[in-house]
């Protein structure tokens, strides 16, 4: 099972992912060198697998004095626009010499920059949600389960997606039912259309990872009996899938390639 789109808030990089505006924000803290260059190709790489509409990348905690980190910035912008569905990405409060030379590269490629987060969402205002987009809150109570899987299958078809809708539901069910069984809290479901791939996230109020059971023989009656074996059933049925965290917790995502076409 691929767990490496699992993320978690860490000293030097921290993650928030928006409920409502399809955006994710990064903020890199410390010394650049090559421990944080690892941590961050990690979590940008999940951050792109989520399919936000806006990556923004907040530099203003960074010391970078050589302005080394310039090719992942790079390297993050060109990937991110290449991809079916290209991701905007937005680089803010860039080090001074990291700035320099974002203006004077010669890879003929532009990376988009602004002063401040706030600038940046600012002048992308409008343009951070996805066209189809639906938020439903759901008590933390096992009628959620089949509440927001319900939903999930009829708005597949409203969305005029109806092949995806069996695994769509599935999916759905395993997600808000960890969220219930695990998180105990309030939830929402975010259903959207993301380009080519159909995105369904539950938003929970409990930082905590997701659990996922050891390895076993794929065995239905055998997985549904352990703790997180669920997560087996998301990861079968799903292009792509993990957590990232938001303001109040965590989002648990998943998503499903449209016409059966990888999102990469």
């Amino acid at each position: 099972m691929n767990t490496s789109y699992l993320i978690r808030n860490t000293a030097q990089v921290s993650c928030l992912n928006d409920r409502d505006e399809c955006v994710t924000t990064v903020i890199i803290r410390g010394r650049w060198d090559d421990d944080l260059r690892s941590r961050m190709s990690r979590v940008l790489r999940a951050c792109v697998a989520e399919t936000p509409r806006m990556i923004i990348v907040d530099l203003s905690e960074l010391s970078d004095e050589a302005g080394d980190s310039t090719m992942t910035w790079q390297t993050l912008s060109r990937f991110a626009a290449q991809r079916r569905a290209p991701i905007g990405v937005v680089v803010c409060a860039c080090p001074p010499r990291v700035a320099e030379r974002l203006r004077n590269s010669s890879t003929g490629y532009v990376v988009s920059t602004a002063e401040t987060v706030r600038a940046a969402r600012d002048a992308l205002a409008g343009y951070l949600q996805w066209p189809q987009h639906h938020r439903m809150p759901l008590p933390p109570d096992p009628v959620a389960v089949f509440l927001g899987s319900r939903t999930v299958h009829d708005l597949c078809r409203n969305f005029g997606l109806p092949g995806l809708a069996t695994s769509a539901r599935l999916i759905a069910s395993e997600l808000i039912t960890n969220a219930v069984d695990h998180a105990g809290t309030e939830l929402d479901v975010v259903v959207s259309v993301r380009g080519d791939v159909l995105h369904l996230g539950v938003f929970d109020r409990d930082p905590a990872l997701p659990r996922v059971a050891e390895e076993e023989p794929w065995h239905p009656d055998r997985l549904r009996d352990r703790r997180g074996a669920g997560l087996w059933l998301v990861d079968a049925a799903a292009t792509a899938w993990g957590a990232l965290p938001w303001h109040s917790g965590k989002v648990v995502w998943a998503t499903l390639a449209i016409d059966g076409r990888s999102p990469l």
